[in-house]
């Protein structure tokens, strides 16, 4: 029963992140005037414009959420939860931790790595790159 629901949370999630990247390329197509090119060459850049950057916002993104994993921007966090907690005038609800070592502690091991939006920013980056490798094979 919970690896089924894990399996279906898994396609929900890839499901979801592929139809954003799709939804952004089809912005991307609407407003470069796909739909009015008559050139093969034409088409086929903003083809590849189109699925070049939403793999590209999806891969960062995904690669962003790494990078938090590892620990890298947890002085930044930090800080900006300290101003948090000085802004409602040092209310200790528990939840906060008080020293930076704290925080590190209670984070450690609580952040995932989205590898969906890496995974499915890879693929299509590999569409984009094959556009191009078809264009300059029909061009």
């Amino acid at each position: 029963m919970q690896k089924e629901r894990s399996n279906k949370s898994t396609f929900v999630k890839y499901a979801a992140t592929i139809a954003i990247g799709l939804v952004l390329a089809l912005l991307y197509c609407i407003l470069k005037g796909l739909f009015k090119a008559s050139d093969k060459g034409q088409i086929l850049r903003i083809l590849c414009d189109a699925f070049t950057i939403p793999g590209i916002l999806l891969a960062c993104f995904g690669l962003l959420t790494l990078v938090i994993k590892e620990g890298s921007l947890d002085g930044i966090t930090y800080s900006f939860s300290a101003m948090r907690r000085v802004r409602r005038g040092y209310a200790n609800d528990g939840k906060t931790s008080k020293s930076y070592y704290d925080y590190k502690q209670a984070a450690k091991g609580k952040r995932k790595v989205a590898w969906h939006l890496i995974i499915v920013g890879l693929g299509f980056i590999a569409v984009a790159i094959a556009l191009v490798i078809t264009r300059n094979c029909i061009v």
